[in-house]
């Protein structure tokens, strides 16, 4: 075989070798790229510890679920602002079985005068320092609170408040919030209210700032 020869066949062999290569790459990119996609959002919803939305299951929510916050998925978080509604206040018996937004619009506008409020709470820790980020509204009823917020608190602090009509419903709340294994969460009872300061980690500055939040509690 001479050179041209020797030539041809690297040639052919070389675009044969390219082309199933170039096969092989479109069949399993894809097919990669879908299970990681697959993988990391069932990571995202096990380590999230929230409840997946879904508006058609909350007028009957079963087992352990009934004693997790429910967020929205709605911008930050927050019920939209036009929702409308027959149902003005937590008494009436239709609110446990309407729809999510609608069950949330009614516990923004019948919260406890009483209690300790989230806004209170949330400017006196960013008054000491703390930066407070992604406040939402979140279910108050798979607790039995009247009202709930949540938002997140730099260094990695979770901090949930809920509104109560009196210190008694607070404390059954706080039973049910406890039922929910959280590691490194506190909750506390100040005025009508549950205060759940929940560590994501053991750091020091995330410790220093959740004693920080502690003593912030027990000023109210």
């Amino acid at each position: 075989m001479d050179r041209r020869d020797v030539n041809i066949a690297f040639t052919s062999n070389f675009w044969l070798l390219s082309r199933e290569m170039l096969l092989r790459s479109t069949v399993l990119v894809p097919a990669i790229f879908l299970a990681a996609c697959s993988n990391s959002k069932s990571t995202e919803s096990h380590d999230s510890g929230v409840m997946p939305l879904d508006a058609s299951a909350m007028p009957s929510i079963k087992g352990d679920a009934a004693v997790h916050l429910v967020e929205t998925d709605a911008g930050a978080g927050i019920a939209p602002k036009d929702i409308k509604t027959d149902v003005k206040t937590r008494k009436d018996p239709r609110y446990p079985t309407l729809p999510l937004f609608e069950k949330m619009a009614v516990e923004r506008g019948d919260r406890p005068a009483g209690s300790l409020h989230a806004e209170a709470l949330y400017d006196a820790v960013k008054a000491d320092g703390l930066n407070v980020t992604n406040q939402r509204q979140v279910l108050g009823l798979t607790v039995g609170a009247a009202y709930c917020v949540k938002a997140d608190v730099d260094p990695d602090i979770d901090l949930t408040i809920c509104e109560y009509d009196n210190d008694a419903d607070a404390a059954k709340g706080k039973a049910e919030i406890v039922k929910v294994p959280y590691p490194r969460r506190e909750v506390l009872i100040r005025r009508s209210a549950t205060v759940g300061i929940g560590r994501l980690s053991e750091a020091k500055p995330t410790t220093d700032a959740a004693a920080k939040i502690t003593a912030l509690v027990k000023k109210f």
